[in-house]
């Protein structure tokens, strides 16, 4: 019996060795699968938490590998209630909170690059540049036409080029011997501008306004400035100086708002040869360089005045 029970722990430990390697080798190959992962940009799978240790000599990692990264856009919200658009997993100040998403503006197709929220949206479509618009002209001309803004200066050559005379920093006749109402297109490089003359014999006044195609934002960073003067009197200058209202205002809200120039007919007239008058329009912006423009930001006047000056 001892001989028996030599020879069968001898047997054990005979197959004890024997099968050593493949042990070895089964926990290498266990070890180099587990640090597989299909993802490379995420730590091996033998950093990775939740690791479980099961009773016996081996680990057992997770095979399910980790979801990458999802990158979403969403809208932020600042305490100034500004929006950007901006990567949801990047790092945020403590100021800011996510809100939602952006969305184009319905005229997208048409050349506008506006993106809100959806609240903010209705807003925006109020003083779009690229909505729909009625000819500036039909109320005195009754004209139909319809399009939009990279279309309207096409329309004026064709329909009203009488419309397009009027240039800014050029000398322009006025005729006020009779009652009448005249609407101009002026362009100053990409921006477009209505310069709207009012001649009102029976109330003896000429009113006159500026009108930019634009939101009232942008509307209000221009300034345009009426001269009247008489050649044969140099020193003697009328001028008129205020902010240019938006496009999407009408010209009956700016009067009765008194949001434009009222000049006194009869003073005008000093200035007057046959019952003409010679005037320059000039329109100005602080942030806008171009070569019409005569003015810099530091020699701006003071807005919504009226001055009776000499040239000196």
């Amino acid at each position: 019996m001892q001989f028996e029970s030599e020879a069968i722990t001898a047997t054990a430990a005979i197959n004890q060795e024997q099968n050593s390697p493949s042990v070895n080798s089964n926990s290498q190959t266990t070890a180099a699968t587990s640090n597989y992962s299909l993802y490379p940009n995420l730590p091996a799978a033998a950093t990775r938490a939740n690791v479980m240790q099961p009773m016996g000599g081996f680990t057992v990692h997770p095979t399910a590998p980790t979801a990458p990264p999802f990158v979403t856009f969403s809208a932020y919200e600042t305490q100034k209630g500004d929006y950007f658009d901006g990567k949801f997993n990047e790092r945020r100040s403590m100021n800011t909170k996510c809100v939602e998403s952006l969305q184009r503006c319905p005229n997208c197709l048409d050349g506008c690059q506006v993106r809100a929220v959806k609240s903010k949206l209705p807003e925006h479509l109020k003083e779009c540049l690229y909505n729909d618009l009625s000819c500036p002209v039909n109320a005195v001309q009754q004209c139909s036409w319809k399009g939009k803004i990279n279309q309207l200066t096409p329309h004026f050559e064709e329909k009203h080029p009488e419309c397009l005379e009027i240039l800014v920093n050029r000398e322009s006749i006025l005729h006020i011997g009779h009652s009448y109402q005249f609407t101009n297109l002026v362009n100053v490089g990409s921006n477009k501008f209505l310069l709207h003359l009012i001649v009102r014999k029976d109330q003896k006044t000429i009113t006159f306004a500026v009108q930019h195609f634009g939101t009232e934002k942008n509307a209000n960073k221009w300034t345009h400035e009426l001269r009247v003067y008489d050649k044969s009197e140099p020193r003697r200058l009328f001028s008129y100086v205020n902010s240019c209202q938006s496009h999407n205002d009408s010209l009956n809200g700016l009067i009765k708002r008194r949001e434009v120039g009222i000049a006194d007919l009869d003073y005008l007239k000093t200035f007057a040869k046959e019952d003409t008058i010679t005037y320059k329009l000039l329109i100005t912006n602080a942030s806008y360089k171009d070569q019409n423009q005569t003015r810099g930001k530091h020699q701006r006047r003071e807005q919504n005045s009226i001055s009776y000056t000499s040239r000196s």
